[in-house]
């Protein structure tokens, strides 16, 4: 966990790794993984009592999905923020869907971006009184109307240069090279893998 002053906000900052996330981590042993909900709730615990932050933010790579029956959100993030109340914001993540909005249940707000780093997300808030008053979410895409930071352009080329020189030169490929065609798109419907 990190703790961090920013705009008169004492934040409390943690991240969880969910158990779908843990078991489909093909090179994970031999770590092994608490119970996300009982770490989830001891840590939000101890950040608000013991670090008297302000806020709990808990970056997690447990998830949550659209459910189409009630329309609404399942999934572990979910669960975690109805057993730590603790927990203000959810930045969520692991299975790929964007939320438009916010969804809040229990204490938290709960956002998603998506996958492979195609949108951003904005969060705008106002703290008052001990507690969240107003929060509002935006997605923004990433896309060629955002300038692009040099240096982490440069270091992306050079990382690629080192798979091309290291990983692939024995291979004849390159990083960039098209090994492969289709005349349909490749799509994943990430609330429906097996499908996919």
């Amino acid at each position: 966990y990190v703790v961090i002053n920013k705009n008169g906000l004492k934040l409390g900052i943690f991240g969880l790794m969910g158990i779908d996330a843990a078991d489909v981590a093909p090179s994970s042993k031999p770590v092994t993984f608490s119970k996300i909900s009982k770490v989830a709730k001891k840590m939000s615990e101890f950040l608000k009592d013991k670090e008297k932050v302000d806020l709990v933010i808990l970056l997690s790579h447990c998830g949550i999905y659209p459910d189409e029956k009630t329309k609404t959100y399942i999934g572990e993030d979910v669960d975690i923020a109805k057993k730590a109340p603790a927990i203000d914001i959810i930045i969520s993540g692991h299975t790929h869907v964007s939320t438009p909005d916010y969804y809040k249940t229990g204490n938290a707000y709960i956002v998603q971006t998506g996958s492979y780093a195609s949108q951003l997300g904005k969060i705008n808030l106002k703290y008052q009184n001990g507690k969240i008053s107003d929060f509002q979410f935006q997605l923004i895409s990433v896309n060629d109307q955002i300038a692009g930071d040099e240096e982490v352009n440069r270091n992306i080329e050079e990382y690629i240069d080192f798979i091309d020189q290291t990983k692939l030169l024995k291979t004849g490929l390159k990083y960039k090279q098209i090994v492969g065609k289709t005349d349909f798109d490749l799509t994943t419907d990430f609330t429906k893998l097996k499908e996919s």
